[in-house]
């Protein structure tokens, strides 16, 4: 794929993530854009925050993909991993700047 579209799959409307294409919006291999930009970033909304910490990681993948496949449970445990690398960063975050100056935004 092209990795200039990589992500646009998974876009957030009217309060909610949606996923587009669940097959194309989740890739085997770690993308390192998105956590580039990631770094760029330091202020950050605390209801996406704690949707994205509250997500029941069984349950999820239970929600997203009926039935894995072993190439599907790859491409589950890549973003899995991506998640906590954005919860990592955000703690980090709050760490350094504070809690008021992270959670910028509701």
């Amino acid at each position: 794929g092209l990795k200039s579209l990589y992500g646009v799959n998974c876009q957030f409307a009217h309060g909610r993530f949606m996923s587009i294409d669940n097959g194309a919006s989740f890739s085997q291999t770690p993308n390192p854009k998105p956590e580039k930009n990631l770094h760029k970033i330091q202020r950050f909304s605390k209801l996406t925050y704690d949707a994205i910490a509250a997500f029941a990681r069984d349950q999820l993948l239970d929600y997203l993909i009926q039935e894995p496949t072993t190439y599907e449970k790859q491409k589950f445990e890549t973003f899995w991993n991506q998640r906590q690398a954005y919860l990592d960063y955000v703690e980090s975050c709050i760490e350094k700047n504070g809690e008021s100056e992270t959670f910028f935004f509701e």
